[in-house]
């Protein structure tokens, strides 16, 4: 192959002796001729040699000449690469010390600039620190001020608040009580509460049903098991329980009277609870309470109702805390429908079943027809 990349075609004989050839490789087979190649030119030179003896002599003379040119060369270039080596080494000390020099001037030249500017940012730092500490005690005295003013303003604010919601609370107590009467409700109210005390005997036999109904504020009954004490608030109505009897209830578990009550229920024995959503979650002066709908037809979610106070009653639950307040509200969402869930169900099997047996009956009476017959 030439330089240029082309390549020329060689025909060789098919020989034992050269066959090896073939099989090198291309690099390979072009080292092979020009190795053969110098060594038949070595070769030529040798037989001239041989042939002319004083040829030799002045080949052999040349090659002396040029060898000895060739190490005159040599030392030259290594004397030359020593200067070079010398002068470099030279070069880099006269730049060290270049640079050293100019460094330790421009030092000298900016260093009372330097500390005259750290003096002055000191003293800066110091006048800095006294303002601050002036400025520090300016603000912890207005703070104080401000705060015993807005306390004062605050106990006034909070005096105002207890009477006008105290006058409150006795003109929405008069008016309700007019409005029941007027709307005749009572016989119906101890009508559902003597079925709910009868039902809540049946579903917690081992607890202590106490009758509230003659003491203020403290609900239709006081359920206690141990340490549990819970307050029941009961309500018959023919349509959703209105906003003035939730506030009541309010009002009752907020009452000194009940501060020995660790949760309360709101029940609504017909109908629904205005702007509340079955079994909605609450808490009212840091303690839980339920509101729960028509619970006429499904006694058994007061089960849940009371499980589910009694599991949060063992643990220390901050019910300031929105985040568990609302983990607790999905877990009770959460139990109800898979309770509503699993009650269905059993209607539905319920159902199957009593289906199930009407046409066993229906046969048997076809059976006893066609006997009859």
């Amino acid at each position: 192959m030439s330089e240029d990349g082309e390549y020329v075609e060689i025909l060789l004989p098919s020989l034992n002796n050269i066959g090896p050839f073939f099989k090198l490789p291309e690099v390979e087979k072009l080292k092979v001729i020009e190795l053969g190649l110098s060594m038949i030119e070595d070769g030529r030179n040798k037989a001239l040699a041989l042939e002319n003896s004083e040829w030799e002599k002045n080949m052999l003379s040349l090659k002396k000449v040029h060898q000895d040119n060739i190490d005159s060369l040599q030392r030259e270039l290594g004397h030359e690469r020593r200067l070079g080596d010398e002068r470099l080494q030279q070069y880099q000390r006269e730049k060290k010390e270049l640079s050293e020099n100019v460094r330790v001037n421009e030092s000298l030249k900016y260093t009372a600039d330097i500390e005259r500017l750290q003096s002055r940012i000191k003293e800066n730092e110091e006048m800095l620190k006294q303002k601050n500490g002036e400025y520090n005690a300016l603000y912890s005295q207005l703070t104080d001020k401000y705060e015993e003013k807005m306390d004062k303003l605050r106990s006034q604010c909070d005096e105002r608040i207890e009477e006008n919601v105290k006058l409150a609370n006795d003109m929405r107590d008069k008016y309700e009580s007019t409005l029941i009467k007027s709307q005749n409700s009572t016989l119906k109210g101890q009508q559902g509460e003597e079925h709910t005390h009868q039902q809540l005997n049946c579903l917690f036999p081992k607890a202590e049903l106490h009758d509230c109904h003659k003491e203020s504020g403290r609900g239709d009954f006081i359920m206690t098991e141990d340490d549990f004490v819970m307050m029941i608030e009961i309500k018959n109505y023919a349509t959703n329980v209105p906003k003035t009897e939730i506030e009541k209830f309010y009002r009752d578990v907020k009452s000194e009277n009940n501060h020995d009550i660790t949760c309360a229920v709101f029940i609504s024995l017909r109908t629904g609870i205005a702007n509340k959503p079955d079994f909605e979650f609450e808490v009212v002066n840091n303690k839980p309470v339920l509101f729960v709908h028509s619970v006429e037809n499904r006694w058994e979610y007061l089960k849940i109702v009371v499980n589910f106070f009694k599991s949060i009653s063992k643990k220390s639950i901050d019910y300031g805390n929105s985040e568990i307040v609302a983990a607790l509200k999905k877990i009770l969402t959460t139990t109800k429908r898979n309770f509503t869930r699993q009650r269905k169900r059993i209607e539905k099997y319920a159902k199957e079943q009593h289906e199930d047996i009407d046409q066993m009956e229906q046969c048997i009476k076809d059976i006893f027809s066609l006997v009859s017959i």
